[in-house]
């Protein structure tokens, strides 16, 4: 009798944690929806090889890219031309040395005007210390 009360306690407690992590893990995933829905910003992950994997909704209300549709273009494309060689340039020394990501540049919106926008982004270090994604932000003043 006292090994099955034994493992309904610790079935009872199992369960409860069970639940108290499920209920956490709602409220992560809606502090980061509510996270990727900011107006002025747009979230963004790159593999380690710095080749975009995903990003947040509002570059396509930015930009008119169809998000639903895989991105086969470079991200420099929607750049000003005079800053395409400055950002390319800073995110390829980025990828190599590992440091931080930071720049402004001007990004062609959907209606054709071009606005200033900061990028940033940060490496994800695996526990040996190789880099295997990034993660970033683009913030519209």
């Amino acid at each position: 009798l006292v090994p099955i009360a034994t493992f309904l306690v610790g079935a009872a407690w199992l369960w409860r944690r069970l639940d108290e992590t499920r209920t956490a893990l709602r409220h992560s995933q809606q502090d980061f929806d509510d996270l990727i829905h900011v107006p002025f910003e747009v979230p963004f992950l790159c593999d380690s090889a710095g080749r975009m994997s995903e990003i947040g909704a509002r570059w396509s209300e930015w930009t008119g890219h169809d998000l639903s549709r895989p991105y086969t273009g470079r991200w420099s494309d929607h750049l000003h031309p005079d800053d395409q060689g400055t950002a390319i340039a800073a995110w390829a020394n980025a990828l190599s040395s590992g440091q931080d990501y930071d720049q402004e540049y001007r990004v062609r919106f959907k209606d054709g005007r071009y606005r200033w926008i900061r990028a940033r982004a940060f490496p994800n270090r695996a526990a040996d210390g190789t880099i295997r994604s990034w993660t970033g932000i683009l913030h519209d003043d």
